[in-house]
């Protein structure tokens, strides 16, 4: 049985485990322990304007996608900021389904468009796509401090 619930700082350290375990494989392979994991979910949990669907399988939890909403020229665009989903229940329509929850929850709420990053050559890439999601030919950049 899969349930979509929507996220918030009392239910988002329910999820920590699972982003650990997805962005911790390949091919992120990004080392977060729990502690940081955790942290960070909490923090984007605590953004004003914070979004987000959390899929539950069975009763654990199996997906979620998140982000917040910002202030563009014309409207409201949410920045989607994470997604993932549990490794074992991929390729079966789930990640497609849990976007079209949080696509929804936004269209009621009145936002208009949403913004993600992720890796050109990454598999996501393509999982976008699939979604309507077009290449703004945008550069990230990031300096060390």
């Amino acid at each position: 049985m899969n349930e979509f619930i929507r996220l918030d700082r009392a239910n988002i350290l329910g999820f920590a485990e699972l982003y650990r375990s997805v962005f911790n494989a390949p091919p992120w392979n990004d080392g977060w322990s729990s502690e940081a994991a955790s942290e960070r979910l909490q923090l984007f949990a605590s953004f004003p304007m914070f979004q987000g669907t959390g899929l539950v399988h069975g009763s654990r939890a199996a997906g979620l996608a998140l982000g917040w909403g910002e202030r563009w020229v014309d409207g409201w665009t949410f920045h989607l900021k994470e997604m993932c989903l549990d490794q074992t229940l991929r390729r079966q329509g789930l990640g497609t389904s849990l976007m079209d929850a949080l696509e929804n929850s936004l269209r009621q709420q009145g936002f208009d468009s949403i913004n993600l990053q992720t890796g050109r050559t990454a598999p996501a890439a393509n999982f976008y796509a699939q979604l309507g999601f077009r290449n703004l030919d945008l550069v990230s950049l990031i300096k060390r401090l």
